[in-house]
């Protein structure tokens, strides 16, 4: 049981990750500056990772 959750805590961290490497290409466009959507995204993930990272 323990394997699966440092896979999951790993799948977790990769996903973050480069879910918000994308969103961070997507901030200051029309959209982003229409709806803060990218900005707001990218926040979270990077409060989120480092919440992870950290533990």
């Amino acid at each position: 049981m323990e394997r699966l959750a440092t896979r999951r805590d790993a799948w977790e961290v990769y996903e973050r990750f480069f879910s918000c490497l994308h969103f961070r290409t997507r901030r200051g466009t029309p959209e982003d500056r229409r709806s803060g959507l990218y900005t707001r995204a990218v926040a979270q993930l990077t409060a989120g990772l480092g919440a992870r990272l950290s533990a």
